[in-house]
């Protein structure tokens, strides 16, 4: 299994789940991220900044054809930031994930993601003029409207004071695809050959359900050709060619936020894996 984290993190955000799955005999790996891996109370790597999502994606490929050479085979686990970089990754023949699961994924290029709660969340850093070009943080406050408002209070402090900068370009590449000339979010979903099932918060604020759920039809697209093939099987009474897509199952968890790294009930997951 392979975790790859979301935006201000590192891998021991993945702490509790990775127990949970390494006591039931699976591989974990959860790597940090460029320049994620500096204790919280230093200063950023300036390089931090300018950092691409497209970076992001190369570092998880490099990490995966390691296991690849291996002979393992894998299951990419992506949440929030995290989620779009596995996506991406799962969209690349070399990655080819035996199944892909998405926690609180954030939008592709192409899902208009804003939402009222969204703006509130980054109005501070997206309103910072050059932002795009370096490290950012968020304030606790922010923080926990966005991504903690359903973790219990007494845990919200010491969830903060581990988390990290944040590359603002890619920042930037996220919440202003429209204008990004270099498609850093945009890849084909018809790359992706695995089972898909995506999980979000019904309470989430940073990556609303109504807008995940565009993400999920982004990922179950079927080429117009083969859609049409399919149909005129249909009315002959064949088989459908449908089930050479990509098998993507969309899931609200009810009451729970962003923060489903410990808010889920990972048994959940455990049987859908098992299933896979």
């Amino acid at each position: 299994m392979i975790f790859v984290h979301g935006m201000f993190c590192h891998a021991g955000v993945f702490e509790k789940m990775v127990k949970y799955f390494s006591k039931r005999g699976y591989h974990c790996l959860v790597p940090n991220l460029p320049y994620h891996d500096q204790p919280p109370h230093e200063e950023p790597d300036p390089r931090l900044g300018i950092t691409s999502i497209v970076d992001y994606v190369q570092h998880v490929k490099q990490v995966i054809a390691t296991e690849v050479e291996k002979g393992r085979e894998h299951v990419l686990i992506g949440h929030s930031m995290g989620g779009l970089i596995s996506m991406i990754a799962a969209s690349l023949p070399e990655v080819n994930p035996k199944s892909l699961v998405l926690l609180s994924p954030a939008a592709p290029w192409g899902v208009v993601a804003f939402r009222r709660s969204v703006i509130k969340s980054f109005f501070k850093n997206m309103t910072t003029i050059g932002f795009w070009h370096e490290p950012i943080k968020m304030s606790f406050k922010d923080l926990e409207y966005a991504m903690l408002n359903q973790v219990p209070r007494e845990q919200r402090h010491r969830i903060y004071s581990g988390l990290k900068w944040e590359s603002g370009r890619a920042a930037f590449e996220m919440g202003f695809w429209v204008i990004d000339r270099h498609f850093a979010t945009k890849f084909d979903p018809r790359g992706i050959k695995c089972p898909v099932t995506i999980y979000v918060g019904s309470e989430d604020r940073i990556t609303p359900a109504a807008v995940v759920k565009k993400t999920a039809k982004v990922l179950s697209q079927i080429p117009l050709h083969r859609t049409m093939a399919a149909k005129a099987i249909r009315l002959l009474g064949k088989p459908t060619e449908i089930d050479q897509s990509p098998r993507v199952e969309f899931i609200i968890l009810d009451g729970l936020g962003h923060w489903l790294l410990t808010e889920m009930d990972f048994r959940l997951l455990e049987e859908k894996l098992t299933k896979g």
